[in-house]
């Protein structure tokens, strides 16, 4: 390969404009860098509940192949030490009647039914973490499907993670990470 002049230059202003960068702009190219060459966002958006809960949603029907029909139960979100608060509730009974809206792909088992059936089988929603109760469950309630999650305090914010765990299998679908505000509605409902 023939190089010339030019491209000589051009080589050496390039390489000598990276050496006379700080290691700090230099780290946040490279983190910029990454981030689009990978397709993940720098920074997340903060949402308020009412629509981070809808892009849980959205982001967890779009996981799901157009040729799949499942039938789901939404367990309570717990905090990252198996803890369910009025959040949590909050976060699956909202996302319940937003995937219900989902009729021609979803078929939503009520979350009261769900909890009757934990309640017979004398576990809490931590115990749908086994496989094994998972199935049994899921047979019960007649669902293919769970959708879990967590949410977690991280100080201004709140991350929510979703997921929907095929019963039989284990397998999990393409999950959903959103981060809400800490607002006084997200206040008055942590910890409850």
């Amino acid at each position: 390969m023939i190089i010339t002049n030019e491209e000589k230059k051009q080589r050496v202003s390039i390489s000598w404009n990276i050496k006379s960068l700080s290691p700090y702009a230099l780290a946040i190219i490279i983190i910029c860098a990454t981030g689009c060459a990978t397709g993940s966002p720098i920074a997340a958006k903060s949402y308020n509940v009412r629509d981070g809960i809808d892009n849980i949603a959205t982001q967890l029907v779009a996981g799901i192949t157009k040729d799949k029909k499942l039938t789901i139960a939404v367990a309570d979100f717990t905090d990252l030490q198996g803890y369910t608060d009025d959040l949590g509730r909050y976060v699956s009974e909202r996302l319940t009647t937003r995937l219900s809206q989902q009729a021609e792909r979803l078929k939503i088992v009520e979350r009261r039914r769900l909890l009757q059936i934990l309640d017979e089988l004398d576990i809490g929603m931590s115990g749908l973490v086994d496989e094994d109760t998972a199935k049994k469950v899921g047979k019960m309630l007649g669902a293919n499907s769970l959708v879990m999650g967590t949410v977690a305090d991280i100080g201004e914010e709140i991350d929510v993670n979703a997921r929907i765990i095929e019963v039989e299998t284990g397998n999990t679908l393409p999950g959903a990470v959103v981060s809400f505000r800490k607002d006084e509605v997200v206040k008055s409902l942590l910890g409850r």
